[in-house]
């Protein structure tokens, strides 16, 4: 595969598997996708098909450390009764056997696919298809150039590992032979892309490393002029030894310790219930985050970050979430706003983004119409650059425009960076951790 030569050369296919049957998992449990490649497993109804191109299995060769940075998805779709079902398909991977459910967390299925293949993917002015990260020689080479980018750590969040990759599913109905009467038309797939590094690859590289980082962001900027402006601020360092042993320990691998642990971020939300009529739908379980139970399906995840304080608390003031992306599933009756409450104010103020039943700037999600071929928008980036969410409480949500919007239609799907474990000292609107 030939990206996009600003961030990446030629990638190698690290992972690649066909899911031709899955069973209804009823309450959101995933099923792990580990050492069965080749196999069925009847207990949990899964077919599991290896794609026969090079590197397409879990495993890597001894000697080589792996970073995973770009996902394609090819949703499933079956046949049930004579009509066509597309069936809600959640996962995340699970580099060297360890789950990243928290970090990344995706929607695969056919209307709300986060990570389409790149060639059906429908790029706006100035974006281009979602990645993990930035390859990590990529931004090593420029730093040795002398010309490095600020924030490396966030950059370089591709999922580094040393051995295997493997994925978790989930999905409320399922699909294949193991659901009654289905006919699978086409079957799940999941592909993974990404670069094999070598010791002498890696040990060329090391010196261009720098784990600081800092972002500042007028948070307030998105909202309607004459509010006054509010600077989310967040510091640290991620280090880490760019070598094959401790490669995972580097930003966007499981096994950082040294610093802030620094991951791409990833997730989505479907409302679990019929709306209100006026009132924002908050898509968060969490009572702290302005939420209710049983707000987001089992199947999605949870977009409510609670992270202000609490009774003298400060641990929760310790983490961060700098949003990049943004965006909502379109043509969605009745779906009139949606947005984030941070720390009780509304961005971006007073309402939200307006959502009409047209294509609209923050659609991500297929676009075309059924039976004109499959293309995706990507999540779209977020306006006025990034939104950093520290030592307060927020939430995203969708507002329904006087009529109920049905339980399960609304989507909304976010990306940016995650930074657990920022020290004290560190302020953030005024909260000190």
């Amino acid at each position: 595969m030939v990206a996009n030569g600003k961030d990446f050369s030629v990638l190698f296919p690290l992972y690649d598997i066909t899911i031709a049957n899955l069973a209804p998992n009823t309450n959101g449990t995933e099923t792990q996708i580990s050492g069965t490649i080749g196999a069925a497993d009847q207990d949990n109804f899964i077919t599991i098909t290896p794609n026969t191109i090079p590197g397409g299995t879990s495993q890597l060769p001894s000697g080589l450390a792996a970073e995973a940075l770009i996902p394609e998805v090819i949703s499933p779709i079956v046949s049930n009764g004579g009509a066509l079902v597309y069936p809600d398909f959640a996962w995340w991977p699970a580099p060297d056997g360890t789950d990243l459910k928290k970090y990344l967390h995706m929607d695969g299925s056919y209307g709300g696919n986060m990570t389409p293949p790149w060639a059906q993917t429908k790029a706006r002015p100035g974006e281009e298809p979602l990645t993990w990260g930035v390859a990590l020689d990529r931004l090593l080479e420029e730093a040795i150039a002398g010309h490095p980018r600020k924030n490396m750590p966030l950059a370089a969040t591709g999922l580094k590992y040393n051995t295997s990759f493997q994925t978790k599913l989930a999905s409320s109905r399922g699909w294949g032979p193991g659901v009654a009467g289905d006919t699978v038309v086409r079957p799940g797939r999941i592909r993974i892309w990404g670069k094999r590094y070598t010791k002498g690859m890696l040990a060329k590289l090391a010196q261009g490393f720098r784990g600081r980082f800092k972002t500042t962001t007028l948070r307030r900027i998105l909202e309607a002029s004459g509010n006054d402006p509010i600077t989310a601020f967040i510091q640290g360092v991620q280090a880490g030894m760019v070598d094959l042993l401790d490669f995972p320990g580097l930003p966007g691998g499981w096994n950082q310790t040294v610093g802030q642990v620094v991951m791409r971020y990833l997730n989505f939300a479907y409302n679990a219930a019929d709306t209100s009529n006026t009132d924002n739908y908050f898509l968060t379980n969490s009572q702290q985050a302005y939420g209710t139970p049983n707000q987001v399906t089992t199947y999605s995840g949870d977009l409510g970050y609670a992270f202000a304080p609490t009774g003298g608390e400060q641990k929760n003031a310790r983490t961060a979430v700098v949003f990049k992306e943004a965006g909502v599933v379109g043509g969605v009756d009745n779906l009139a706003y949606f947005g984030v409450q941070v720390g009780g104010a509304i961005v971006p103020d007073p309402d939200g983004w307006p959502v009409s039943q047209g294509v609209v700037r923050q659609a991500y999600g297929q676009v075309s119409p059924q039976g004109t071929g499959e293309e995706y928008y990507r999540i779209p980036k977020l306006e006025g650059g990034e939104l950093d969410i520290y030592g307060e409480n927020a939430a995203w949500f969708v507002t329904p425009d006087g009529a109920a919007i049905a339980a399960g239609t609304a989507a909304v799907a976010v990306g940016g960076i995650y930074v657990d474990g920022l020290g004290t000292g560190v302020t953030a609107s005024g909260v000190t951790a």
